[in-house]
Formats: structure tokens, sequence, C-alpha cells
């Protein structure tokens, strides 16, 4: 096996008191490539960061000629904490070309959103690609780029031969002051300072991009940003599985999806209930797992303790034993996507962690409400040009909940860079080979307890009231 590893950088000497120790994560992919890239522990409390400071990430890929190197790649980013934030183009001095391949803010902003057709985009993502990255001679390449102050950043690499993926997390990725090639604190680990405690981020960001930083949409930036990282204990009431199943993606779905996940694996970033239109691109798909015809209904969710990328300004790392005021989950979603060939209902079609958390939304017990409605209906409470879903008020349960789109294709539940010890993240949904398998991967109250998201359909509702006052 040819075994080509990425150098690990030396750490520049920000200051013998910091306590940063060297961590170098080897990836192996098929027993062919190793990457090796350094990942910076900061042990103590992160220090104050001077507002004129900015901060680079940058990753070392090796390439090799041949069927050992990648092919492509795929960077994501999640949550940014301005609905109008540019991320720019990152740099690469590889083979290929890098496009950004969706900007669901950008789009969204400007009233379009077909990032819910199909089961690739959320509604507060960016995503980059490169392609074609063959090489005569092997080399390593360099990704850099500014950090967006975002919930969620990763890169995944796909090998051609066999198809296989690697995913490498941002807590892997270097960081660069960018006033010269000074290392800096990983913004993704534990104690170190985050991308928002760097005050000229948006300036630098913006004199990039030759855009003037923006304060955002109003409306839109209170709702994404009033959500607070507070962790809350599951709802004492006890678990009732709702009427509609939510599956684990088996490890042959999560291949042929491009799932942020490694090869060989159930991806643990997705739940799924698909909707009568997956099964006109996912062949026989009804053979295997129950397929709905969404109309009418609710989706009652116990909100994760999530990275608020606006307003936190020292990392806290995952939730553990050994540290209570970690993330359950860095981003959690849900999305009504909509299956290609069927009617586009061109709504907002994301809710987020931050969004169920502002005030009024969520219940003393960490409750929030999803409700779903045939897209006709949800049109006429659609605010004009608001890029967030209308809400209602539940009369019974004293909250306001979003209410989105029935889905055609699929509501799909996106949980980034959830806590290995949190019971509430898919990996505790049993992992299938295949989707012919995946009846066995049901995320419930068997599962994931309270935690799991409960989706009842309502098919004997007839419109937003009745909807409203059934949710109990």
């Amino acid at each position: 096996a040819i075994l080509a590893q990425a150098r690990a950088r030396t750490l520049k000497s920000l200051s013998p008191t910091l306590g940063l120790t060297d961590v170098c994560h080897t990836f192996d992919v098929v027993s062919l490539v190793a990457l090796c890239v350094v990942s910076r522990v900061l042990e103590s409390v992160a220090l104050p960061v001077p507002a004129a400071m900015c901060i680079r990430y940058s990753i070392s890929v090796p390439l090799m000629h041949g069927p050992q190197s990648p092919d492509s790649f795929v960077l994501r980013v999640y949550g940014l904490a301005d609905v109008e934030a540019e991320v720019p183009a990152p740099s690469w001095d590889g083979p290929g070309v890098i496009d950004k391949i969706d900007n669901n803010y950008a789009k969204a902003a400007a009233g379009n959103f077909e990032g819910a057709i199909e089961n690739g985009m959320d509604q507060y993502a960016v995503y980059f690609a490169a392609r074609n990255l063959s090489v005569e001679q092997s080399r390593n390449a360099t990704l850099s780029g500014w950090w967006p102050t975002a919930s969620y950043v990763s890169l995944q690499l796909r090998y051609p031969y066999p198809s296989t993926f690697l995913t490498v997390p941002a807590s892997s990725f270097d960081t660069l002051m960018s006033t010269g090639s000074s290392s800096a604190p990983n913004p993704f680990i534990q104690g170190n300072p985050t991308v928002a405690s760097y005050g000229s981020q948006a300036r630098c960001i913006s004199s990039s991009t030759g855009e003037e930083a923006q304060a955002g949409s109003p409306v839109a930036r209170q709702e994404l940003q009033a959500g607070t990282a507070a962790s809350f204990s599951p709802s004492s009431a006890s678990c009732v599985d709702g009427n509609t199943l939510l599956y684990r993606m088996s490890q042959d779905l999560t291949v042929l999806s491009m799932a942020d996940s490694p090869t060989g694996q159930c991806s643990a970033d997705y739940l799924f209930s698909p909707a009568y239109g997956m099964a006109l691109t996912q062949s026989n798909i009804q053979n295997y797992v129950n397929v709905y015809n969404f109309s009418w209904g609710v989706i009652r969710i116990q909100v994760p303790a999530v990275f608020n990328s606006a307003a936190e300004d020292v990392y806290r790392g995952s939730w553990s034993d050994s540290n209570l005021g970690g993330y359950d989950v860095n981003y959690f979603s849900v999305s009504a996507n909509t299956a290609k060939d069927l009617p586009d209902p061109s709504l907002p079609f994301t809710v987020n962690a931050l969004m169920l958390q502002a005030g009024g939304m969520m219940t003393a017990e960490g409750l929030s409400y999803v409700l779903f409605a045939p897209s006709e209906v949800v049109h006429s409470i659609a605010r004009a040009n608001s890029t967030v879903p209308p809400k209602l008020f539940l009369p019974r349960v004293g909250v306001m909940a979003y209410v989105l789109a029935a889905p055609s294709y699929a509501f799909m539940f996106r949980y980034k860079e959830p806590s290995d010890d949190w019971s509430g993240s898919p990996s505790n949904v049993p992992c299938m080979s295949t989707l012919m398998e995946m009846n066995a991967s049901v995320a419930n109250c068997t599962t994931l307890g309270n935690w799991a998201p409960q989706i009842t359909r309502l098919d004997e509702v007839g419109n937003l009231q009745e909807l409203a006052d059934s949710v109990k």
C-alpha cells in the first residue's frame, strides 16, 4: 500500500504558558492513504483576543499519481452567524477548480428556495466542491481560506478506487493569523476562542470578497441568533412514538448520498422520513421502508444544546460527563425537501435549533414544535420576502411553532458534530449495511428516548386552526 502523509506543522511559539499540545490525527482510507494533520489543544482558559486580529484555516491534502489520490472534495459550512454573511471561496493550489455549488443563504435572500429540492441541501448552509484532482506527480496541495463564523465546518474527500470517503473535521484544520504565518488556536477545539471573538473577522472577509460587511436581514438575523446554547434535560413525560417512522441511513445509502461520514459507516449526521417522491429517485425504496404522503401534521422536538456561533466567545466542545457545559451537537435542523420532478413550493424549508430555542418557541421542558401543511396553505400565511417560515400559536401548549410546506421527498434531520456521549445522537440507532435492512434502523423511543423527533401525521385536520388546536 502506498502511504502519503501531509506534513505535521510545528507550532510557532505563541507562548509556553498557553499549554498547547500537538495531536496528530491519522486517517486511513482503505489502507492506501494516511492524512496527518495537526490539531492544537488549548488546555487552559481561552485568552482574550485582540479585536483587530483575523484568522484563516489551512489543510494540506496529499495528492498522488494514480487511483490512490482523491478525485474530488466538498467543503461544508453550516449555521452562519449572519444570514447575509458572505463565505468567500477558499484558495486551492491543487488541480481542478473550486465551485460554490450552493449558497442557500444568498438564494433565500433573493427569494429562491431551490435548495429544498431532493436530499442534499439545508437552507442555512454553504457548499464548495472541487473535482478532477488528478496529478502527474505525487505532491501535497493546500486548501485555505478565512474561517467563517459558523457552527460547523468539514472537508470531505472522495477516493474513486474503490469509492470511499474521508471526512476531516474543522478541529483538525490548521489555524493561522491573518498577519503572517503565526499559528493561532483552532476555534473548534474546546476552550479556544471562537471565530466570533475575533472582532475584525467580518471586515477581513468582506475586504477579500469586495463586499461591505452587512448587518443582515433584521428579522432573519434576530430569529437565527436568538437561541441559547443552554442544555435541557429530556422531558420527563413518558416517550410515545408518533405514527411516522424516522430512519438512520444505511451504509450503502450513506455512500450513495455522499453523506458527511467516513466510508463503511452509517452516517451519524442525518435521520430522515421518506415521502412518496423519494421513490422516483431511490428505486424500490418503498419495498424496504415506509414511504409517506405528507399533508398535515406536527413534529415534536426535544431541542438539543447547540453551538451559537454568533454569540459565544469560547468554544465549549462536545457534551460529556466530564464536560457538562458542552454541546449535544454543533448544529441541528429539520428540512422539508421536495422531489425534483414534483411541484416546488418555493417557501422557506429549514428550521434549526437556534430558531426553535428563540423566545416564545420552546416550553419550559425544552420542547419545540414544527407544523407542516399543504404548500398552498402555507403560502397563505407566509410573509412576503421572508427567509424564515411562518409561525402559528399553539394554544394548548402556549408556544409558537414554525410551519413548513409538507415535503414530497423527505423530512431530513441534520445533526452536525453530535457528541459521542449524547443519548440523542443518531449513532445510537442501529447501523445496517444495506437499504434492504433499514427497517431495523429506526429512531424512536427505544433507540433515542425522548430525544427522538416525533412526527405525527394528522390526516383528519382540514385547516390551520384545527392543526394548531391539535397539538397538546
